[in-house]
């Protein structure tokens, strides 16, 4: 159904931004990366999300939510594809930036719950994206670390890569 959608949407985002955080010394050591351009992976999603969320919240008041949530989306499996595949920090980097576009996501799920919702159930739809969102964050925190000690850096961005394209179909 779409609020199942729009949850595991809400948990995705709050786990691309958090992700990332307990993995930066594995980063670090398999990029031969300093802590300064390690934390660019935080910055440059960050800075990304901040843009895309209010411009893609406009957008798909314009041209439709349920369009522009699937190219945020979009920007998360890219991201994370770039990410997974990144033989620099530059490139790492890089797809962090197009995963932080990925960000209009959350103003987009709060709208389609809105409007797709009934008059009663659009508060436990919009109260499930908030503990979606705010979920998302303690599973990466964990996981981010459990994926580097068992596989790899790389294994943390394949992970969200398969998360965002189960989200796109």
């Amino acid at each position: 159904s779409v609020a199942c959608v729009l949850v595991v949407g809400a948990l995705d985002l709050g786990l691309e931004q958090f992700i990332v955080i307990p993995i930066l010394p594995a980063i670090q050591e398999t990029y031969a990366a300093s802590l300064s351009s390690a934390t660019w992976l935080l910055t440059g999603f960050l800075l990304a999300a901040v843009v895309a969320a209010p411009i893609v919240g406009r957008l798909g008041d314009l041209y439709g939510k349920r369009r522009l949530l699937l190219v945020s989306i979009g920007a998360f499996a890219i991201g994370s594809l770039v990410c997974a595949l990144a033989g620099s920090m530059t490139a790492l980097i890089a797809g962090r930036v197009v995963q932080g576009m990925g960000a209009g996501l959350g103003p987009l799920a709060i709208g389609l719950a809105r409007d797709r919702a009934s008059k009663e159930q659009a508060p436990v739809w919009i109260a499930l994206l908030v503990a979606a969102a705010g979920t998302g964050p303690a599973v990466g925190l964990l996981l981010g670390g459990v994926l580097v000690d068992a596989v790899s850096v790389a294994a943390v961005f394949w992970c969200l890569f398969a998360v965002a394209v189960v989200l796109f179909l």
